[in-house]
């Protein structure tokens, strides 16, 4: 947990960030007719009006699915759903590597470490193993596989990754998130939960390139963020708040209405403690990067954190434009406040960001960054 000192390697650095968005691009009119198709070919009992209720309150205008429309309506059973997530997470995920490192100049054979997180399909070997034979990635990359960290998994992939550059400063490490949330599509039963997951939850990847201190420093990357530090709290007998339930018909989503309940009264004092560990308080920081979880959610986390003057559009507003992408989120909002980062013409040097996401456990990440 202590800073870094000039005795000590430089710490890791958040070198690039890039989403990828499958093709199919729909407004949220447009889905809901999809669904409704979906679950009446499918006879499933549900209450349409409801259906539509959460289509307009979650505050999404459009998202992008990994299928064409009609082809959710021919998968059958869970392992033609799962074929599929398997074929396009692989050829999503090469797609968001290959742009994260061309960005900063990188080739592939650079990538010394693989880090992959996704909650929404399952393969073994894992969608890494196969985005490395898509890509040619060398062949000692060492891969580090997370499955089931939900929407945690952008932030804690972060963490997790910048704790290996420290014992490896010379090397390159990258994250990858892929999620294809429409893939979870029940096609058996029917609950609220399942009704605000349809009107919510989106597709994409996103690649997260992080470079050890001495490897950043060779190649240049001055004004790169930093990462100081993280913190993972695990809220115990919490299971109940989020997650899957796994069976023969493959995903049935876990949803409390209770979640931001559990958000205003477990997270403020941990920020707070773990912010005093570095000599920081909520004033301190001055750019927030969370998770988009819903309109629920982020108004939660703007209370419990007294949020009150738009820290949180960066989040709202990718919630309104993709939808929420679970682990993947994060990612996307992260590099949107890289891109408005390097466009301001202010100096940010002295600048410090808190990047955070909740997930299944009831769990939640902080990770500081020097901006």
């Amino acid at each position: 947990m202590s800073p870094h000192t000039p005795s000590s390697p430089a710490p890791p650095v958040i070198a690039s960030v890039e989403g990828a968005l499958p093709g199919e691009r729909h407004d949220q009119e447009a889905i809901l007719d999809i669904l409704l198709e979906a679950w009446h070919a499918f006879g499933l009992d549900f209450d349409e009006e409801w259906v539509q209720h959460f289509f307009e309150a979650v505050g999404v205008e459009e998202r992008h699915l990994a299928l064409p429309p009609q082809e959710y309506l021919e998968l059958e059973t869970f392992g033609d759903t799962n074929d599929r997530f398997i074929e396009a997470a692989t050829d999503l995920g090469a797609e968001a590597i290959s742009g994260a490192l061309e960005s900063i100049g990188l080739e592939r054979d650079d990538v010394d470490a693989i880090f992959f997180t996704t909650v929404t399909g399952v393969a073994s070997p894992s969608i890494d193993a196969k985005v490395i034979n898509a890509l040619d990635l060398p062949r000692h990359v060492k891969r580090t596989p997370m499955f089931g960290l939900g929407c945690v998994g952008g932030a804690a992939g972060v963490a997790r990754m910048a704790d290996y550059l420290r014992g490896h400063p010379d090397d390159t490490a990258v994250l990858l998130s892929v999620e294809l949330c429409s893939l979870t599509l029940e096609r058996n039963e029917t609950s609220v939960a399942d009704y605000i997951a349809a009107a919510l939850f989106g597709d994409g990847a996103s690649a997260v390139v992080g470079m050890g201190g001495r490897a950043a420093e060779e190649l240049g990357l001055d004004d790169a963020p930093t990462v100081l530090g993280s913190r993972s709290y695990f809220y115990r007998d919490t299971e109940w708040v989020m997650g899957w339930e796994v069976g023969e018909d493959g995903f049935g989503l876990v949803l409390s209405g209770e979640l931001p309940e559990v958000i205003e009264s477990e997270l403020g004092g941990d920020l707070d403690a773990f912010l005093d560990d570095w000599d920081r308080g909520r004033g301190d920081v001055d750019e927030w990067i969370s998770h988009p979880g819903g309109p629920k959610v982020l108004e939660a986390i703007e209370s419990t954190f007294e949020l009150t003057d738009g820290e949180l559009d960066l989040a709202w507003d990718s919630m309104q434009s993709i939808g929420n992408l679970s682990s993947a989120s994060v990612l996307f909002v992260l590099e949107e406040a890289l891109e408005q980062r390097r466009a301001d013409e202010r100096d940010t040097r002295d600048d410090s960001a808190l990047l955070m996401a909740m997930g299944p456990g009831f769990s939640a990440e902080f990770v500081l960054l020097d901006w």
